[in-house]
């Protein structure tokens, strides 16, 4: 897993019908303790809600390097592998329209696909039991047909569905499947049939906002090939978004409420299809566990 944002945490439990707070809410014990936790470094935004009550709702340190620039609760973080929960949603979302099953075999919706992986199945490719591994080839990648071929060129690490290894470069394909089987760029499907009726307004993907701008994204910890900023393959459907943990509360929110997906469609994705030996549990794009 490729982790690249500073800090961004969204912890989320029995939510019910309450958003984010247009002014911050800090839980004197909670806010107490990530102050201390700035001192070591930390900045970033918290939002913990819990039987659907927000108990901490807030945003601590700075977005630059150099600590002029406030974290603010509208700040934009990079959120990484969060991004294939989005995926995995829009997926499942053209299953319920009928346009693909979770058998679906990956050489009945891409060209070219070579026979040591035509067998792979959307479901293996969601729950990272494809045996394609994480080599970013498409880093960089304009053209999502070349894309394809880096990625489908690469070695499986195992057979399809008989392992797990977590895997970037299934959840690129996933986005080159959307693009196919929807009509619609990976961008423009997430936007209209997700963010938009999540209400998502402070969410957005690489490309449209400038990272050499803390007030827009908050400094990475390290700089980035600027063409790995562009919109390009090697992060689209596995990285490559800008959210809020305000914004990633609304996602829960609307995914549990079925206002994106149906109830159903929502409870299969956080299925777990496997628990690994540590107890964690692997949904389609989610992983669960108990503490």
């Amino acid at each position: 897993m490729r982790v690249i944002t500073t800090a961004l945490l969204c912890s989320l439990n029995a939510c019910t019908n309450m958003y984010p707070a247009k002014t911050a809410h800090r839980n004197p014990d909670f806010d107490n303790r990530i102050k201390e936790l700035v001192s070591e470094g930390f900045r970033g935004q918290v939002l913990v809600a819990h039987h659907g009550k927000i108990v901490l709702d807030a945003a601590y340190g700075y977005a630059d390097a150099g600590g002029s620039i406030v974290v603010t609760r509208a700040t934009g973080f990079g959120v990484a592998s969060v991004t294939k929960n989005f995926t995995a949603a829009a997926i499942l979302k053209l299953r319920e329209a009928g346009l693909l099953q979770m058998n679906t075999k990956l050489k009945t919706l891409l060209s070219n696909v070579p026979a040591d992986k035509a067998s792979i199945t959307i479901e293996q490719l969601l729950s990272h039991t494809s045996g394609l591994g994480t080599t970013y080839a498409a880093d960089g990648e304009t053209d999502r047909a070349l894309a394809e071929t880096k990625l489908l060129a690469q070695p499986l690490k195992f057979d399809p569905g008989t392992d797990f290894k977590y895997s970037d470069d299934g959840y690129v394909l996933l986005a080159a499947i959307i693009e196919e089987t929807s009509g619609r760029s990976y961008e423009a499907f997430l936007a209209t049939e997700l963010f938009k009726p999540a209400g998502m307004s402070d969410t957005y993907f690489w490309g449209t906002r400038d990272f050499g701008d803390p007030r827009q994204v908050a400094a990475l910890q390290r700089e980035l090939d600027p063409k790995l900023t562009r919109p390009q393959w090697g992060q689209r459907g596995s990285g490559g978004v800008i959210s809020t943990a305000a914004d990633l509360y609304r996602f829960w929110k609307a995914l549990r409420e079925g206002r994106m997906v149906s109830k159903l469609t929502a409870d299969d994705l956080l299925r777990p299809r496997t628990v690994r030996p540590n107890g964690l549990g692997i949904g389609l794009g989610w992983f669960s566990s108990k503490t």
